[in-house]
């Protein structure tokens, strides 16, 4: 098995290639990705509730095939993104989102507690992931109006990061 990419080699990658953005929103974009902090810690990639199993008396994660070394951050911000931004997916699962939606605090709240628990990891960066990660999933999978509500709320965060 080849080394691991970083994901910070990846997500340079994803805006490199893929950025539907203007040339200073680039920029700004990879100044963000490069300030992120960086690990030595296997992340998953991929930390969705399909991935995760009850196994009795403990928790398995399957499907690591984007599987990346980095900080731990990066892998808890993914989780937190797909309950924190559900909405996005509105269109294609309307029972769904409704559904997690009542309950998406709850869910972030109970997972952040119990990482920081088990792990004692400080969370304190947590929200630096948010912009790169939110603007990466531009090149991911996703009709027009998926990809413009991402676009819109990268925007509106950065106004408030500016």
């Amino acid at each position: 098995m080849g080394k691991l990419k970083t994901m910070v080699e990846i997500l340079r990658f994803i805006f490199r290639f893929n950025s539907r953005c203007c040339v200073p929103l680039f920029y700004l974009w990879l100044t963000m990705i490069q300030s992120l902090p960086h690990g030595t810690s296997v992340c998953h990639g991929d930390p969705n509730p399909f991935n995760i199993f009850d196994c009795g008396n403990q928790y398995k994660l399957i499907d690591w095939v984007n599987c990346v070394t980095g900080s731990p951050l990066y892998d808890i911000a993914e989780y937190t993104l797909l309950y924190k931004y559900i909405w996005f997916h509105r269109k294609r699962y309307p029972e769904m989102v409704n559904y997690i939606e009542k309950y998406s605090d709850l869910f972030i709240g109970v997972f952040l507690a119990e990482y920081k628990r088990i792990s004692n990891i400080d969370l304190s960066d947590l929200n630096k992931w948010t912009i790169p990660m939110l603007a990466a999933k531009l090149s991911g999978s996703g009709d027009n109006d998926y990809k413009c509500q991402i676009l819109d709320e990268v925007h509106r965060l950065l106004y408030i990061v500016i």
